[in-house]
């Protein structure tokens, strides 16, 4: 039987051990109504994930469309809208880390 951390369920089950995945929040940025990046040499960590969610309360909701990795030569995160400024973009803000 393997030894180190493991955390059962009222069943038995295991829920987690030292194989399990989990995540790691690295930061929290606002897209603005443009296209934009940040680079975070942490995202080079692991597999990255990101959840966003609007600043505004309005029906236009422009989102954009967002990527993360090795990007242009550095590990960021990058955002673009169908029509960077577009008075109908909405700001968004972004949670993100790596798994």
């Amino acid at each position: 039987m393997p030894v180190g951390l493991q955390t059962f369920d009222e069943n038995g089950n295991v829920l987690i051990d030292t194989s399990t995945r989990t995540g790691t929040l690295l930061g929290v940025f606002n897209t603005g109504k443009s296209n934009g990046s940040i680079v975070d040499p942490s995202l080079a960590m692991g597999t990255p994930f990101w959840s966003i969610t609007s600043n505004e309360d309005t029906y236009a909701m422009n989102a954009p469309v967002i990527d993360a990795g090795l990007i242009d030569g550095a590990h960021r995160i990058r955002w673009t809208f169908k029509n960077s400024g577009s008075p109908y973009n909405v700001d968004f803000r972004v949670v993100y880390g790596v798994y």
